[in-house]
């Protein structure tokens, strides 16, 4: 199957993709990198080293919010893609499990696109005139970028999988939350 976007879309842009190095996310940096963008993919594991020039693997562990700060220099595009879940009912939980899940895919994807956003704003970049527009009513914000994010939930039930869907549909309440206060 082809790429919808034009070639060159992401041509000068860095991407940072966790989760990068293996199955959804080993595709978007594919994907990305056709388009253009250099791309950094992040692991808590050491990945292999990417065969293209336009690929760059780090190891960064997303629950650590110094390792996510050191690695997310010059980025402009986020893919957050890391994950960890287990099959477990409900009844069955562990604080320990809760815990390893919700580090991963709820803190480590806040700790990512904080960092990111923070230096985005910082640096005045991905600025859209709608949003300044905005702002400048409102009058109570500084100028800053149109910052979105996106989370990709199953419609489905996913039994034995809670932990997934409780830490996801904490990310998911974090993007509307940051698109309203972004303006978006």
């Amino acid at each position: 199957m082809g790429v919808m976007l034009p070639a060159g879309t992401f041509s000068n842009r860095v991407a940072f993709i966790t989760g990068g190095g293996t199955g959804l996310g080993k595709a978007m940096t594919t994907v990305l990198s056709q388009l253009g963008a250099q791309c950094v993919i992040a692991s808590r594991l050491e990945v292999t080293r990417a065969r293209t020039l336009k690929v760059h693997a780090v190891q960064c562990d997303v629950r650590d919010p110094q390792a996510v700060s050191h690695c997310v220099d010059q980025m402009e595009v986020i893919i957050n893609n890391a994950a960890g879940n287990f099959v477990c009912p409900t009844e069955r939980l562990s604080p320990n499990g809760w815990k390893s899940i919700t580090d991963i895919v709820l803190n480590g994807t806040a700790f990512v696109t904080l960092e990111l956003g923070k230096r985005l704003i910082q640096n005045q970049k991905g600025q859209n005139q709608k949003c300044q527009r905005r702002m400048k009513k409102q009058k109570t914000r500084k100028e800053g970028p149109n910052f979105r994010t996106h989370v990709v939930l199953l419609q489905v039930q996913n039994h034995f999988h809670p932990l997934h869907l409780f830490s996801k549909a904490g990310v998911s309440n974090s993007i509307y939350l940051g698109a309203t206060e972004g303006g978006v």
